[in-house]
């Protein structure tokens, strides 16, 4: 147990360090990130969503607010999972990785809780840029960080699976970048990010559950037990299917291949 604490550590501080290191892609990543909420909050409809829930049009922003962050932060953990393999197997060290005493998944997820940390800088960015617009307090605003942050982390760990299915076929052809965009574009669009839900099957996105388990919490309503089970359920076999495939991926890799692909 504690060789695993040393590990995660140890992942840990080496991904913070590498984050932190080139600032003007953070930088940019905040800027995009805040231009791309300015587009969803323009174009989704506050009112459908006030009446939804049944509350005014300025709770109506906030609420499209909490969902578009979990979609942020599941985009930062699915890109942490897949770009970290593609990465890896670019440069030629996923092979001496697997190496590792610890598994690779399970790095890989470490480096994605890293990414997680770093997202509430984008968080206290986008909400405070919209505060003025959605009328939050400064004490709501950081409520709502930390309350985001602690329960989005549930389905940042169902994103990551979706990460390790794209990193599995990365380690078979050269890019899938443009494919992983366009994944995360199409949960913006048919997720209730921007739209209230509207399909039960919507569930099997990692992050629809959170956003109805954070937006009742704002709303001071009562949270159904089985959304929470729900919640819990999709994230954790989101993780078991991408990790399956990801080392079944490996293992086809080291029988029928080789890591020169790239």
């Amino acid at each position: 147990m504690s060789g695993i604490m040393q590990m995660i550590k140890m992942e840990a501080l080496r991904e913070f360090e590498v984050r932190t290191k080139y600032k003007v892609q953070f930088l940019s990543s905040i800027a995009i990130y805040t231009v791309t909420y300015l587009i969803v909050i323009y174009i989704a409809s506050s009112p459908t969503m006030a009446a939804y829930y049944h509350t005014s049009v300025t709770t109506g922003k906030v609420l499209i607010l909490i969902g578009y962050l979990y979609w942020n932060a599941g985009v930062l953990g699915m890109d942490a999972a897949s770009d970290a393999i593609e990465s890896d197997a670019k440069a030629g060290i996923l092979e001496s990785e697997l190496q590792s005493p610890h598994p690779l998944w399970l790095l890989i997820i470490v480096r994605s809780g890293v990414n997680n940390i770093l997202g509430i800088f984008y968080f206290l960015v986008i909400i405070s840029l919209s505060s003025f617009s959605i009328k939050l307090t400064l004490l709501k605003a950081l409520v709502l960080v930390v309350q985001l942050f602690l329960i989005s982390m549930l389905s940042n760990i169902g994103m990551s699976g979706i990460g390790f299915v794209f990193g599995a076929v990365s380690v078979h052809v050269k890019r899938v970048g443009q494919w992983a965009t366009i994944i995360q574009t199409a949960l913006l669009l048919i997720g209730n990010i921007t739209i209230p839900l509207f399909s039960p099957l919507q569930n099997i996105i990692p992050f629809v559950s959170g956003i109805e388990i954070s937006r009742l919490i704002y709303l001071q309503h009562s949270i159904p037990l089985n959304l929470i089970l729900i919640y819990i359920a999709v994230n954790f076999i989101w993780l078991i299917i991408g990790v399956c495939i990801f080392q079944y991926s490996i293992k086809y890799e080291k029988t029928n291949g080789s890591f020169e692909v790239f």
